[in-house]
């Protein structure tokens, strides 16, 4: 554990191959938190995450983007619903 995942980082190496996702946090009792991707396809990409980002920045989950009424969705809100979907807690 301790290693520093930085969420920008992460969306921007899945960007640069054409994947849109919000990168957010979980909790996890064994490394303090781990990535979970929102995107807006709802697919999951772990063939390419594992191609292009260390095993500790990669999603552990891949989860659809919500709906919203065109406003760009709150990191912070996405952290509450992965940790609910995902039976986590949002990080601390």
């Amino acid at each position: 554990g301790g290693e520093n995942v930085q969420p920008e980082a992460v969306e921007a190496v899945l960007a640069a191959r054409g994947v849109e996702a919000l990168i957010v946090a979980v909790a996890d009792d064994r490394y303090g938190a781990r990535p979970v991707a929102f995107t807006r396809d709802g697919n999951a990409h772990d063939a390419l995450a594992t191609e292009l980002l260390p095993s500790f920045a990669r999603p552990i989950a891949w989860l659809a983007m919500p709906a919203t009424r065109g406003l760009k969705p709150q990191r912070r809100e996405l952290a509450h619903l992965a940790a609910a979907r995902l039976g986590a807690s949002p990080p601390r």
